[in-house]
């Protein structure tokens, strides 16, 4: 996949910026609403994709049993 058809999320470029205002009619606060919700939401969803038991640090351990 080409660097063009995957965005460097963290250091968005100016281009980025305008479709993200241009998509929301050039409001600067509707298009800062947006991108929080968008973060909430993926926020969330992170949440409840990661196992509660992980959260707490139960994590399996790998047991290596050694003959001899």
């Amino acid at each position: 996949m080409s660097s063009k058809s995957q965005p460097d999320l963290l250091n968005a470029s100016d281009a980025d910026m305008g479709a993200v205002l241009l998509e929301l009619g050039g409001d600067a606060c509707e298009a800062i609403r947006a991108l929080l919700c968008d973060l909430g939401v993926l926020a969330g969803d992170f949440e409840t994709s990661v196992s509660k038991g992980f959260v707490r640090g139960d994590v399996p351990r790998l047991i290596i049993k050694r003959s001899g």
